[in-house]
């Protein structure tokens, strides 16, 4: 599938946290980073069920809660990235878990 992250606006951005922290040294590095639905990721097939309410499942997700999880990806560079599920309820976003996949 391949899919490509963008780096969004890296140079608007750079200037962003210079003039919020000057301190910051000139090399600051930003890596690639992507959020996604959880339906975009089924319609890609990178999620094929979440353990919604299955009996005897280690962890399951309540299903009102289904069109508010996002996943953000962000690439930490040699190949490993950082995943971050969180929950999007009405504005305010909430980080519920997060995990590494490192590069094999």
């Amino acid at each position: 599938f391949n899919i490509k992250l963008r780096f969004s606006k890296v140079e608007d951005r750079k200037k962003k946290l210079k003039a919020k922290a000057p301190s910051l040294p000139n090399g600051v590095a930003l890596n690639p980073t992507a959020t996604y639905g959880v339906g975009w990721l089924r319609g890609k097939s990178v999620i094929i069920r979440l353990g919604v309410d299955r009996p005897g499942a280690e962890m399951t997700v309540p299903k009102e809660i289904l069109d508010f999880l996002k996943f953000q990806f962000t690439s930490m560079g040699g190949g490993d990235w950082k995943v971050i599920i969180q929950q999007d309820d009405r504005g305010t976003i909430k980080a519920i878990k997060s995990f590494d996949i490192p590069h094999q």
